[in-house]
């Protein structure tokens, strides 16, 4: 028996990349999932949300919830990316950046809260740079480190309902925006977009790139009831990459 199936489950950034590929995971196995993003598709299930606007999220919330529907599942998967060192960072990086990855995050979970029922999970996707800081993209490895640390409080607010959240911290992952940060590095480096993404894989000891499958694969599995006694963890998904 498929204990997933007729599930309801919420994914944000689902358009693209992690966000649309454990979308497509979740609806597999069963469950109803509602895909939110600034540029959703067309389908009954999509809606346009920017994460940062509360009255769009609870527009769409009220959407998902009408009739008295709950969530079981929120994936917080929209996310932006920021290259910067301490020497170019600015206001307006720091707004977009810390906006998208960390408010949109808690005005997501504070809206979907009252809608998730006993046995719901919260998946958070979050980076191995949260873990221990990057210094050429220092706001995006601290907004991903407060992704954590809002999982764990999470997990302690939420554990008497029943409700678990962890996150997910992937390493390198063939994304859109993996190849913008590439193209972004090669043009700051001079060095071919190629060579620079062989080292990249070169560094990871399972020697590749993680697909966003691969991330997709973990959310179902903190989704899902084979991780019931798991909650406040964050699982690296990471080829062994903090091993090296």
């Amino acid at each position: 028996m498929n204990e997933m199936n007729g599930k309801v489950a919420v994914v944000t950034g689902a358009a693209s990349g992690i966000g649309a590929a454990t979308a497509a995971l979740l609806a597999s196995h069963g469950v109803s999932v509602w895909r939110l993003d600034r540029a959703a598709a067309s389908d009954a299930q999509s809606l346009a949300v920017d994460v940062t606007d509360p009255a769009a999220i609870a527009a769409a919330i009220a959407t998902i919830t009408m009739h008295g529907r709950h969530i079981d599942i929120l994936v917080n998967s929209a996310g932006v990316y920021g290259l910067q060192g301490w020497g170019e960072i600015d206001e307006a990086d720091y707004r977009r950046i810390f906006d998208v990855n960390v408010l949109g995050l808690t005005l997501m979970t504070q809206a979907a809260l009252p809608h998730l029922p006993r046995g719901a999970s919260i998946v958070n996707i979050a980076s191995v740079a949260g873990r221990k800081g990057n210094a050429s993209s220092v706001l995006y490895a601290a907004s991903k480190a407060a992704v954590i640390s809002l999982t764990q409080s999470a997990a302690l607010a939420f554990a008497a309902a029943g409700i678990r959240a962890n996150a997910i911290a992937p390493g390198r992952v063939e994304t859109a925006m993996w190849d913008d940060v590439m193209r972004r590095r090669a043009d700051a480096t001079g060095k071919p977009v190629a060579e620079l993404s062989r080292t990249m894989a070169d560094g990871i000891p399972l020697e590749r790139m993680a697909t966003a499958d691969d991330i997709a694969r973990a959310a179902l599995f903190l989704a899902g009831p084979a991780s019931a006694y798991v909650t406040g963890q964050t699982l690296n998904v990471d080829g062994g990459l903090q091993l090296n």
